[in-house]
Formats: structure tokens, sequence, C-alpha cells
């Protein structure tokens, strides 16, 4: 079992994986997964994924737009869940559509998220 460094805290009682729905019109079931993960623990957790969602304008380059329902929605479920983002180091953009010149559009889709316990245990913690 593999342990975080914090006495008796293993890893799979905080830390969840989750990936995305790709195809827009699932991506509320994500956003679902999340709240309900909340709701059965106020303690501490941690989740990382490529959600295949943008929080914020700034985490896209190029010229494809977003719905606002899909900004809004995120959003509103990390704030419902109480989250806080662990930053990031290196390039912002994790995902691009390999197109060249204005064609190229980039997002940031991969982030981690945790609760104020978690950051408060772990810090220092990054990706």
């Amino acid at each position: 079992m593999f342990y975080f460094g914090t006495k008796g805290v293993k890893i799979s009682d905080v830390f969840i994986g989750l990936y995305g729905f790709p195809a827009k019109e699932r991506r509320r079931e994500a956003w679902d997964i999340l709240q309900r993960r909340a709701a059965a623990s106020k303690l501490l957790w941690c989740v990382a994924e490529d959600f295949n969602d943008i929080l914020l304008l700034v985490d896209k380059s190029g010229t494809s737009d977003k719905e606002p329902w899909m900004l809004n929605g995120f959003g509103e479920a990390i704030n419902y869940c109480r989250l806080i983002e662990l930053g990031f180091s290196e390039y912002p953009f994790t995902w691009n559509n390999s197109r060249l010149g204005t064609l190229n559009v980039e997002e940031r889709l991969d982030r981690a998220l945790a609760t104020s316990k978690f950051v408060e245990i772990f810090p220092h913690m990054k990706i």
C-alpha cells in the first residue's frame, strides 16, 4: 500500500483519478461524480484528471469557442466541492488539436484539485 508520508494516510483514501467524458453532452456526469464525492467526504481528498474541460478562458489558446454552460458548470462543480487548484509548472496547455498556424487550438484540460485539509497537510504539492 502506498502512503503519502503522513502516518496512516493511504493514497486510496485520499486520491481520485477521473477521466472527464469527451462528449460535451456527458460533461455534467463527471461534475456529478465530483459532487457526490464531496458530499460523501468533507475531509482530505485530491482529484487529478483530464477533465476534458477548461475552467477559465485563459486555459485556452486558439479560435474554437467554449459554450458558457460548460465553463459555468465546471466552475460551479469545483466551487460546490470546495476544491483548490494545486497549481502547475511547465507549459500551461496539456492538449492541442495538432493543426498548424491559426487553426491550432490548445487547452489546459489536466489539473489537480484538492480540499483545504489536503493542502494543509501537503502544502507544496504541485503538478
